[in-house]
């Protein structure tokens, strides 16, 4: 069994999901929270105006739509969403936006060439993240096992709702630079090289740009391979790239940059939570309804992860 070729079956299926499926031409890709993912873009090379303050116009008629955002008491109008997903879909809005001026599509951001990009974005991401797990996999298991595992991640799982259905949503985007952040992570350590540490902060950077909350994705790097008779080795190991880390925190600040220089430029301030009443009940988790809750239940729309989780019990006879 070839793993290059199932990347390529996945792919080809995946494309054909998506061309049949014809989301693209009811504009129903850009829609719900990715309004808010996505309006930087158009705001930003289309209206040329981040505050949104166009909104405030009386003649401006706004489709449902379009931008939705929070109005603000000096007259601004800011997203609710941060712009990580925004970064990653900026070359496929840039090639429907050309697309469109050249044949004659409106020019507004949200018709069908759009829209299309957008959901092939999703596409793109989906199999570079399987393209990153299938070398993360090689490493340790022959092309048999990571065939089948490449498969099971492909159509066992969310990720091909998530790349066909509802291919605008940060799931498929997270999926590649998680992929990359752990495969760059095991470099790392096993060997630290400095042409890493830039790769690693912007992974890092992006994927707190998409969420904030993925930022604790990011114990995974400082975590990795340690246990409580390692941890005055990784302390010397940190010492002796100190540089390296710096590196690493400079691109993921870097990277976070524009999105504080938004938030000063509309609210006046250089952080701001753009998510009202909604925060973090850390000591509510909903463990049980997170697995197995018939609305949206890990393991009752992917049963097939039972078996990674079952996987951790061998796992520990090989650490």
């Amino acid at each position: 069994m070839n793993s290059r070729l199932v990347l390529i079956v996945s792919g080809i299926v995946f494309l054909i999901v998506i061309l049949n499926l014809g989301n693209h031409k009811r504009l129903n890709v850009i829609k719900n929270d990715v309004i808010s993912y996505y309006s930087y873009l158009p705001a930003t090379f289309i209206k040329q105006d981040l505050r949104l303050r166009f909104l405030n116009d009386s003649d401006y008629v706004k489709d449902p739509d379009e931008y939705w955002s929070k109005a603000l008491n000096n007259g601004n109008h800011v997203f609710k969403t941060t712009m990580g997903l925004s970064m990653l879909y900026a070359p496929f809005f840039l090639i429907a936006h050309i697309y469109a001026l050249l044949f004659d599509y409106d020019q507004n951001g949200f018709s069908e060439p759009y829209q299309l990009a957008i959901s092939l974005s999703s596409l793109f991401y989906g199999l570079m993240g399987l393209f990153i797990v299938r070398k993360l996999l090689l490493r340790y298991f022959n092309e048999v096992v990571t065939s089948i595992t490449l498969i099971i991640i492909s159509f066992g799982t969310n990720l091909y709702y998530y790349i066909c259905f509802e291919g605008a949503m940060p799931h498929s985007f997270s999926f590649c630079l998680v992929s990359a952040l752990v495969l760059l992570t095991v470099k790392f350590y096993e060997k630290p090289i400095y042409f890493d540490a830039p790769l690693i902060g912007l992974i890092a950077g992006l994927l707190i740009l998409i969420r904030p909350s993925n930022i604790f994705l990011l114990l995974f790097p400082i975590l990795y391979g340690i246990n409580y008779r390692l941890i005055e080795d990784r302390f010397r190991f940190y010492q002796r790239h100190f540089i390296k880390l710096i590196i690493i925190v400079s691109i993921a600040f870097v990277i976070c940059l524009p999105q504080l220089i938004y938030w000063k430029y509309v609210t006046g301030n250089w952080l701001f939570y753009s998510y009202g009443e909604e925060k973090f009940y850390f000591n509510q988790p909903h463990i049980p309804e997170v697995l197995f809750s018939f609305r949206k239940g890990w393991f009752i729309y992917s049963p097939l992860m039972i078996l990674s989780i079952a996987g951790l019990f061998f796992l520990k006879n090989k650490l």
